[in-house]
């Protein structure tokens, strides 16, 4: 069976090492390259791991912190599944 791949989301150690620190410092950083944001939606991309990201958002974080996609978006091998996985 081959194994099953996910998509991780690295803004957080971006900004991180952008010495971002606050949700709000990301938010002001997306407002001043055209992207106003609520605080919630902030922190669900600088904290969480959102489900769905448009475009425009993701070519304005990339321009913002001067990265790339590769570097927001990385795919990992992820042992087999649960529902797949045979008991011994």
């Amino acid at each position: 069976m081959a194994p099953r791949t996910q998509i991780k989301w690295n803004l957080q150690d971006i900004l991180y090492r952008r010495r971002i620190l606050k949700v709000t410092e990301f938010r002001d950083l997306m407002k001043k390259h055209g992207l106003p944001m609520s605080y919630s939606n902030a922190y669900t991309l600088a904290r969480g791991n959102p489900q769905k990201i448009a475009m425009k958002k993701l070519h304005v974080i990339c321009k913002a912190l001067g990265c790339s996609v590769g570097d927001l978006l990385t795919i990992e091998e992820a042992g087999p599944s649960k529902r797949n996985r045979r008991s011994s």
